[in-house]
């Protein structure tokens, strides 16, 4: 068995404004592998971990509670970015692709190869490597690794968008986080112009 998990989700591959932000937790094998809520595994030394699951699932102060129990187990944790610009650019395959990448290149040079990658959904990844990589539909809720990158990757991006919310108040970010609910694709009709709203996401907003 490896020493180390990385697992690593994503965060913001829907929204119409904004990055999309890749994060990669690590995490030793003395760590239980599943969450709690998905395996019923022996949380007996982890008891502040029991309630990690995908991030969707949490309240904003739970997942806020998530990464500061990464930083108290003192946990390697990267999170990178492609802005929006970055996404009209080359589009949100390539994007997640490069941000995979990179991660799993981070973690290698942490740590060495002695380690088993898991990644939420289906990114493409368009490099070789030796470790065992493994892409797994809803693994944010079944692998603690990977459930507490979700939280890192999530209260990231929501932080920066909600500050972004203070500049820009008319779309709601610091409710919808740029996401397309109706009052933010109404406000995207007003206002179409904004240096953070993906152009190549806006053809059915805007029709």
């Amino acid at each position: 068995m490896q020493k180390y998990i990385l697992g690593i989700d994503e965060v913001g591959r829907g929204s119409l404004a904004g990055p999309v932000m890749l994060a990669g937790v690590l995490l030793s094998s003395s760590f239980p592998l599943e969450t709690f809520a998905f395996g019923g595994v022996d949380y007996t030394d982890y008891e502040d971990l029991k309630f990690v699951k995908d991030s969707k699932k949490l309240t904003e102060i739970q997942r806020n509670q998530a990464t500061h129990l990464i930083q108290k187990y003192c946990l390697p944790k990267l999170v990178v970015d492609r802005s929006n610009h970055n996404i009209d650019d080359i589009g949100i395959g390539v994007c997640l692709s490069e941000m995979l990448i990179e991660i799993i290149e981070w973690a290698i040079k942490t740590i060495g190869k002695d380690l088993k990658v898991i990644v939420d959904g289906k990114i493409k990844l368009l490099k070789s490597f030796d470790v065992e990589v493994i892409r797994e539909n809803k693994a944010d809720d079944r692998y603690l690794a990977v459930a507490l990158a979700s939280s890192a990757a999530k209260v990231k991006r929501d932080d920066l968008m909600v500050s972004l919310h203070n500049k820009f108040p008319k779309y709601g970010w610091n409710r919808n986080k740029g996401y397309g609910t109706l009052f933010h694709r109404n406000a995207i009709k007003k206002h179409p112009e904004n240096e953070y709203l993906r152009k190549t996401f806006l053809s059915r907003v805007l029709r």
